[in-house]
């Protein structure tokens, strides 16, 4: 026991990253040491843990060049295509598998409309596809730009929080329950419906 400890540690640098081949470079534990030097003993002291070469990750997400629409004619775009986000919120996988949820819920109805209803299959398709860029678009959306936020926050960086614990507190609970306690089967009812009028 007490053997091993994972350490993800966010040092923002706004500035290009220079690797433009690579998601990965090679760090030093001199400059995390370095980074966190600010921090309290306990993170000064999990710095002093680590190991004398480390792994620095480039984060990218589409936070600065947000797509306008997931969908270009019969073609669309789900998951970390359409909306890379940041670690911060621990939800990029999660609103992907929403993406899914609506793309497998309205497609399927597109199938069955092709063959009940006097529509061509492609028509069904774009209607299903339009569904989908309605549905999803804002929510993913703002998963991208609440987990910079969180990012920020986290580094003390959020202009509405500044260093303020309980306004951070706040912060974070407001923005987590919009992820967990985000109604599914609310989603997948308005999908239906929006597809059904798009139809009519």
């Amino acid at each position: 026991m007490g053997k091993l400890l994972n350490v993800v540690a966010f040092v923002t640098d706004p500035g290009e990253w220079p690797h433009e081949e690579k998601l990965s470079a090679p760090a030093s534990k001199e400059e995390a040491v370095q980074a966190f030097s600010g921090f309290g003993h306990v993170v000064r002291a999990v710095m002093d843990l680590l190991p004398d070469t480390l792994d620095r990750w480039a984060v990218f997400d589409t936070y600065d060049h947000p797509a306008s629409t997931y969908v270009r004619g019969r073609m669309c775009i789900a998951g970390d295509a359409a909306h890379a986000s940041s670690p911060h919120h621990g939800a990029g996988a999660g609103t992907g598998i929403e993406d899914a949820a609506v793309l497998a819920a309205v497609l399927a109805a597109a199938s069955e409309t092709a063959s009940s209803l006097a529509k061509t299959k492609a028509e069904a398709l774009r209607a299903a596809l339009a569904t989908y860029d309605a549905i999803r678009l804002e929510r993913s959306q703002w998963v991208v730009q609440s987990s910079r936020i969180l990012g920020e926050l986290y580094e003390w960086q959020y202009e509405h929080t500044g260093r303020d614990a309980a306004k951070c507190g706040a912060e974070v609970y407001w923005r987590s329950h919009q992820i967990w306690d985000y109604d599914v089967d609310d989603m997948l009812r308005r999908t239906a419906e929006d597809y059904r009028r798009r139809l009519e």
